[in-house]
């Protein structure tokens, strides 16, 4: 009964440490472009995503709750599927992240509005269309601001959010361990 006590406590210890790495990341990117969907408007929301060993990396992101401040305001809460998107970086160096009101469009030609940061050095938001599987093309006859990215209008920290899985995954090793501390007490009385 001990080993599967210390089996159980060892997967649970296991299981915590690898829920570490997910965070909570928010973010605000500010556009400088004159156009009226862009000019000084502010994207802003939070973001999940797997911090990487660097402690500047962002992969794996999910979880997309942002805003832009444009007339009219937009919601996104859909990141595009891509193993190549996924990921940007705190300091701004590396931005592959794009997110979209809806999930994107599969049929080709389909059209959503949404945002790209870092897509071949530039920022962009406004409507994009799918073409043949890309992960969106800004739609150059639509209302779109795309202009060069800038780190320096871009910011980004992890928020130090815990999370409640881990925090119960921690409750539960420590009745784990009174228990078998009760256990073996129990058989050296009696």
């Amino acid at each position: 009964m001990r080993s599967l006590f210390t089996s159980a406590l060892l997967a649970f210890t296991l299981t915590a440490t690898g829920a570490a790495d997910a965070a909570l990341i928010q973010f605000s990117y500010t556009w400088a472009s004159s156009t009226p969907i862009g000019g000084g408007t502010v994207l802003s929301g939070t973001v999940e995503g797997t911090v990487g060993a660097d402690g500047n990396t962002i992969t794996d992101i999910y979880n997309l709750n942002a805003t832009h401040s444009g007339t009219p305001s937009r919601v996104f809460n859909d990141i595009f599927p891509a193993p190549s998107i996924g990921t940007f970086t705190l300091d701004g160096s590396d931005m592959r992240f794009y997110g979209f009101e809806d999930p994107f469009p599969e049929e080709s030609m389909a059209r959503d509005f949404g945002f790209a940061l870092g897509s071949g050095g530039s920022a962009v938001v406004g409507s994009f269309f799918n073409a043949a599987g890309s992960p969106g093309i800004p739609c150059s006859k639509c209302e779109t601001a795309v202009e060069a990215f800038s780190a320096s209008r871009w910011t980004a920290s992890i928020v130090a959010v815990p999370e409640p899985a881990s925090l119960a995954l921690v409750g539960f090793a420590l009745a784990g361990l009174c228990a078998v501390r009760r256990v073996g007490g129990l058989r050296a009385s009696g």
